[in-house]
C-alpha cells in the first residue's frame, strides 16, 4: 500500500502491525487494508466493503450485486464445484465499475455455482 494512500485513511505508514498493517481491519468488515486498497474502499468504513450482496433465485435465475468503484474494472468468476483443485472461469471480463452497484443474472441450471469478484485498479 503507499503511504499516501494510508496516511489519508489515517494508517500510520511506519507501523506494519495490527490494525495499521497489511493484515489489518480498523472498520472490522473482514476485509483487510490491503484487500481494501485494491478495492478501492475505505478501511474506516464498515458500510463502504467490496461483497456480494442481495443474492436471489427466482426459478430458474440466479441474481447477485456487488458494489463498484468508478477507477477499478471487475471479473466475475464461478465454480461448479469445490474441491482440491478449483479452477475459477473466468465469467464476465472487463466489467468498468459505475460507482453504483453492479447486477448479475445467472442461468441456474445445475445444483450449485460458487461465485467470486476479482478487483484490478489503478497501482
Amino acid at each position: 500500500m503507499p503511504d499516501a494512500w494510508e496516511l489519508a485513511h489515517g494508517l500510520d505508514p511506519l507501523n506494519g502491525s495490527g490494525s495499521q498493517g497489511a493484515d489489518g481491519d480498523p472498520d472490522a468488515d473482514g476485509s483487510t487494508n490491503l484487500e481494501e486498497y485494491g478495492a478501492g474502499t475505505d478501511p474506516n468504513d464498515p458500510a463502504d466493503v467490496l461483497k456480494i450482496v442481495n443474492v436471489t433465485v427466482s426459478g430458474q435465475m440466479l441474481s447477485f450485486q456487488f458494489p463498484t468503484k468508478l477507477d477499478r474494472t471487475y471479473e466475475v468468476q464461478r465454480l461448479e464445484t469445490i474441491g482440491e483443485t478449483n479452477t475459477w472461469v473466468p465469467w464476465l471480463l472487463n466489467r468498468p465499475g459505475t460507482g453504483q452497484m453492479y447486477q448479475v443474472i445467472d442461468p441456474v441450471d445445475i445444483t450449485a455455482r460458487y461465485y467470486r469478484v476479482k478487483v484490478t485498479g489503478p497501482p
